[in-house]
C-alpha cells in the first residue's frame, strides 16, 4: 500500500460501550484543545486532550458565559505557557504566548493592532481611543483560531480580538464589571471564545472556573501580565474566578466591545442551522453567522454537515443527544481531494469525508469490490455513508457541473 492509498479496515462489530468511548472522544475532542484538569479534581494525572472546538455565549444571570474556541486555552495545566504550546487532535497548530517570558513577536503585534486599529478609523469611533502610536501591546495568546492582545495607552487596558472573520475592540474608557468589593472585572467576553479583563493589584493571579451546563467543568489559570488577565476557556458555562483567599466568585458579564467588525460576507446557514443550534450547548462556533452549509448525510436522525466560509472549511456533528462544531479544519487550497478525519461512523456505517476541488459538483467513491457509491458534495467537501460492509482500497472520481471528469485516483 503506497502512502496515498486509502483503504478500509476489515469490517468488525464495536461493542456498544466501544462506540460510546468512541464518541466521549470525539466529542472531548471538537469541544477543547489543550489538556484542562475537571473542575473538583487538581490532580495532574486527571487530564484529558480535546479536538480544537468553539461556542457562542449564552446570557447567564449573573456572570459572564464563557465561550471557547477550539485548541485554545492556557488554563488548566497549572503553570505559564509561555513560547509554543503543543496541541492535540484536530487543532491545526500551537497555542502561543508572547511577552510574558518569552518576547512579542513584533511582526505578528503589528498585524493584529493594525486590524483593530483599521476596524476603529472605518467604524467611526476614533475619538474613543488614542492614537495608534500610543499603543502598547503587553502581551499576546495566539491560535489557529484567535488571537487576543492585551493593550495600554496612557496607563489604560483594553484588548484587540481577532480572528479569520472577525474583529473586536474594547475601548480604554470601557469600565469593567468588576467583582463587588474587589477592583478585578471582565472586560471582553467574546462570542469567539476568549475571556480578558484587569486584576485588582492585590491579586497576583488568577484562576478560573467554568461550571459548564454541558459537560463537566473546568479549571484553568489566566495568563496575567500588567494587571491584566486573558483566559481561553475549553467549554461555556457560568465562570468563577479564585481571589487571593482561595474563594470561588462570580464574575460579571462585561458591556460588548466598543468596536466590532466581520470581515466575511454574512452566509445563510441553511440545512446548517438545526445543527450550529444543537452545537451550542457544547461549542463555541467561531465566526459564526460566515458558515454556509456544504455536503451533509444523515442516517437515524444524526447528522454531519459540513460548514463552509471564504477562508476554510469547518465541520458540524449533531447525534442526537451531543453536538459539536469543529472550527477551520482545513484552510489551504485544494487542488485534489483529501480526506479529513471527522468521525469513522455515523449509526453504524462507515464514513468517508473530505475536501475536493471548489468547482466540483459530483464525487464517486470507488469501493474495492467495485461498486459506486454517489457523496454529497457542495462548496468543496464531500462526505459519504459507505456499505457496513467495505474493506480495501477506495478512489474517488471527482466531476464538475458539465460532468467532466476532474479527477481519477487515489485521495491526496
Amino acid at each position: 500500500m503506497t502512502m496515498d492509498e486509502f483503504v478500509l479496515p476489515a469490517k468488525r462489530d464495536v461493542p456498544a460501550q466501544v462506540r460510546e468511548r468512541v464518541w466521549a472522544r470525539v466529542t472531548a475532542g471538537i469541544d477543547g484543545g489543550d489538556e484542562r484538569h475537571h473542575v473538583g479534581d487538581r490532580s495532574p494525572g486527571r487530564q484529558f486532550a480535546r479536538w480544537g472546538r468553539v461556542v457562542v455565549p449564552v446570557a447567564v444571570a449573573v456572570g459572564v458565559v464563557a465561550v471557547a474556541v477550539g485548541g485554545l486555552g492556557a488554563g488548566g495545566s497549572g503553570k505559564t505557557l509561555d513560547g509554543a504550546v503543543g496541541m492535540g487532535g484536530l487543532a491545526t497548530g500551537p497555542v502561543v504566548v508572547a511577552g510574558v517570558s518569552a518576547p512579542l513577536d513584533k511582526d505578528s503585534v503589528a498585524e493584529q493592532l493594525e486590524r483593530c486599529w483599521d476596524t476603529v478609523r472605518q467604524s467611526g469611533s476614533v475619538a474613543r481611543f488614542p492614537a495608534r502610536d500610543q499603543w502598547q501591546a503587553s502581551f499576546q495568546v495566539s491560535s489557529p483560531l484567535v488571537t487576543v492582545t492585551a493593550v495600554k495607552a496612557g496607563g489604560k487596558p483594553f484588548f484587540c480580538e481577532t480572528t479569520r472573520a472577525t474583529v473586536h475592540v474594547t475601548a480604554p474608557d470601557q469600565p469593567p464589571a468588576t467583582i463587588p468589593g474587589t477592583a478585578t472585572g471582565a472586560l471582553l467576553a467574546s462570542s469567539n471564545g476568549p475571556l480578558a479583563g484587569v486584576l485588582d493589584p492585590a491579586w497576583p493571579a488568577v484562576r478560573v472556573a467554568v461550571d459548564a451546563p454541558s459537560r463537566d467543568g473546568e479549571e484553568g489559570d489566566a495568563i496575567v501580565k500588567d494587571g491584566m488577565f486573558v483566559f481561553l476557556p475549553g467549554l461555556t458555562g457560568k465562570v468563577r474566578v479564585q481571589a487571593p483567599d482561595g474563594t470561588f466568585l462570580p464574575l460579571p458579564k462585561p458591556a460588548d466591545p466598543a468596536v466590532s467588525t466581520r470581515t466575511l460576507p454574512d452566509a445563510d446557514e441553511g440545512k446548517l442551522r438545526d445543527c450550529i443550534r444543537a452545537a451550542r450547548d457544547f461549542t463555541v462556533i467561531v465566526d459564526e453567522g460566515t458558515w454556509s452549509p456544504g455536503a451533509a448525510v444523515e442516517a437515524d436522525g444524526q447528522r454531519i454537515v459540513f460548514a463552509v466560509n471564504d477562508a476554510g472549511v469547518s465541520v458540524c456533528v449533531n447525534q442526537k443527544v451531543r453536538a459539536g462544531f469543529g472550527s477551520y479544519l482545513t484552510t489551504a487550497p485544494v487542488t485534489k481531494p483529501a480526506l479529513l478525519g471527522i468521525m469513522p461512523s455515523l449509526a453504524g456505517r462507515p464514513v468517508m469525508a473530505g475536501v475536493v476541488p471548489p468547482n466540483a459538483a459530483r464525487t464517486e467513491l470507488i469501493m474495492p469490490d467495485g461498486e459506486t457509491v454517489q457523496a454529497d458534495t457542495a462548496r468543496g467537501t464531500f462526505v459519504a455513508l459507505l456499505p457496513e460492509e467495505s474493506d480495501g482500497k477506495v478512489r474517488c472520481k471527482v466531476y464538475d457541473a458539465a460532468d467532466n471528469l476532474l479527477y481519477d485516483g487515489p485521495f491526496a
